[in-house]
């Protein structure tokens, strides 16, 4: 993934397939989301997802409320 700057918008939302994809997708854009700024992941049903967020945000320390938005997808504002 090309270098970017921190990201301007109000949300971040990117679809990926599950599991390390996820990793993969975390890894270089949630340290670019803005505090206030949102975070979507679809797929968070499926457990290779599901267990790729929860690592990404244990290991990184955050705590934000996880919001689901349907029987997939979730969300959560990123603090700071």
């Amino acid at each position: 993934m090309p270098e970017t700057r921190q990201l301007k918008e109000a949300a971040s939302h990117t679809a990926t397939p599950p599991g390390r994809a996820t990793m993969d997708a975390l890894v270089p854009l949630y340290p670019k989301v803005a505090p206030g700024g949102f975070v979507i992941v679809d797929d968070y049903n499926l457990e290779m997802c599901r267990k790729a967020i929860h690592d990404y945000r244990d290991k990184h320390g955050i705590h934000d409320t996880i919001v689901p938005i349907d029987d997939a997808g979730v969300y959560w504002r990123k603090s700071g």
